[in-house]
């Protein structure tokens, strides 16, 4: 794992690379800070950052990133540990289909991974923002 030192992404604090997957979820849960630009890849889309966000405020729609969607599931006392166990699997497998013509939800055993596209760098990047089950 590395840690790069400049701050390319705004307000989301430090860039780390070399982990995808359920590794990069693991390492942000460890950081609680931060982004991994590259965690998923879909050959439909390309690669799909994860960053940690803020979780927001209590009984408001507030908050983006892994952290919001950790709040929300202690909120309704989900399992947290099996739905981030799922998370890397339903981004990779989850059928495609778009969401308010914006958005990409990615669906796949009764859970719905949503992607966003957004400019970062000067380049379309496609980021994770919301992860529920059906």
């Amino acid at each position: 794992m590395e840690e790069k030192d400049k701050d390319v992404l705004t307000d989301l604090g430090k860039e780390y690379t070399g982990v995808k997957g359920k590794d990069a979820i693991d390492l942000l849960m460890k950081e609680k800070q931060g982004y991994v630009k590259d965690a998923f890849t879909r050959k439909d889309i390309g690669d799909i950052a994860l960053v940690w966000g803020e979780a927001g405020e209590k009984n408001t729609e507030g908050g983006y990133g892994l952290a919001h969607i950790i709040r929300r599931r202690k909120e309704t006392k989900q399992p947290l540990g099996k739905l981030l166990n799922s998370l890397t699997e339903v981004i990779e497998k989850g059928d495609m289909n778009l969401q308010d013509n914006k958005r990409f939800a990615l669906s796949y055993k009764g859970k719905v991974a949503i992607i966003e596209p957004q400019m970062f760098e000067g380049k379309l990047r496609f980021l994770f923002t919301a992860f529920y089950e059906r």
